[in-house]
């Protein structure tokens, strides 16, 4: 039997066997079957959650951190928006501020803090959700489908590879719980780490939305977008939802080098085993000097006055 398109509202049962799922993320989908398509669900959903139907009116784009990049603001990338989402809304860089300060005060000086332009910009994406609610969607993501069927589900976001959610497209009932845990573990999550794009990647980007999701109690309130609909890592061939224009703006020159290994982790291993196999090295030899030195040390202290002291001075006389 062919995967269902019948779309499953959060109050009824959730089963997805390793068939279908298979279905669903190597199948050719028509627009018609994903505008129908199941999400999957990170548990059993509870049956009095709250829907996307509870205060969606607005779609938003972030225009903070975006460099020119050809074909991004189109009239066909920007007319998607409008016949597929509601009331698209782009959110300017006084604004996000403004939003900042008026509602979440606490945090404005970690807003202020951040050293790159796309952490605020993060952060502004998940405030503009907590406080409005609606979809959410990056500057290079050309939405091609109607959104409505996601009403009935309370917070939805993309997988992404190698591991875990991407935050470039995110849709969310106001006050979602996730991004008031979000919201609040910023400030400690703030913390450089060598270079900018592992800094991003866990202070505010995808792999800090993936670390709080995987500590989110309410599991059954997450629905996961397939990677058949989020259609970043499709084939070509499929009809996902969106055509990514994989813009990227903010990455640095290390990202270049931080997604090689990604892709070829058999190097990564040979350096990790490398690094081990010399901190292994180094231990043993700091272990084995140190250990020559307290005998020489104690060595030197049991001859007393025996010994001859390392001043002392020989004359010959003579004869």
């Amino acid at each position: 039997m062919p995967w269902s398109t019948q779309a499953q509202t959060p109050g009824s049962s959730f089963r997805l066997t390793t068939a279908a799922l298979h279905r669903l993320l190597c199948s050719q989908l028509s627009l018609r079957e994903l505008e129908g398509a199941r999400l999957l669900s990170l548990s059993r959903p509870s049956p009095t959650q709250q829907s996307l139907d509870t205060g969606l009116q607005d779609a938003f784009a972030c225009s903070e951190t975006v460099t020119p990049v050809a074909g991004l603001l189109s009239p066909r990338r920007t007319n998607s928006w409008g016949t597929n989402t509601p009331r698209p809304r782009r959110m300017r860089k006084a604004y996000a501020r403004t939003l900042i300060a008026e509602k979440y005060p606490a945090l404005l000086h970690t807003y202020d803090a951040y050293p790159y332009a796309i952490e605020r910009a993060d952060v502004v994406r998940y405030a503009i959700l907590d406080t409005y609610g609606g979809f959410y969607l990056d500057l290079d993501i050309e939405c091609r489908v109607p959104l409505d069927f996601m009403r009935p589900y309370p917070f939805v976001m993309p997988a992404t590879k190698p591991v875990g959610f991407s935050n470039d497209f995110m849709a969310s009932i106001p006050k979602h719980p996730l991004l008031k845990q979000m919201l609040a573990a910023l400030p400690r999550w703030r913390m450089p780490l060598l270079t900018k794009y592992p800094t991003v990647m866990f202070s505010t980007g995808p792999m800090f939305v993936t670390m709080q999701a995987s500590v989110y109690v309410d599991r059954s309130a997450l629905w996961v977008l397939p990677d058949a609909m989020y259609g970043k890592y499709v084939h070509r061939g499929a009809n996902p939802l969106f055509h990514h224009l994989h813009g990227s703006s903010w990455h640095g020159d290390d990202a270049k080098s931080v997604l090689w290994f990604v892709r070829h982790p058999l190097f990564l291993v040979l350096i990790c085993i490398a690094a081990a196999c010399g901190g292994i090295l180094w231990l043993l030899v700091s272990v084995r000097f140190n250990a020559i030195r307290r005998w020489s040390s104690s060595s030197s202290e049991g001859k007393g006055d025996k010994g001859l002291p390392l001043t002392q001075v020989v004359t010959l006389k003579s004869s």
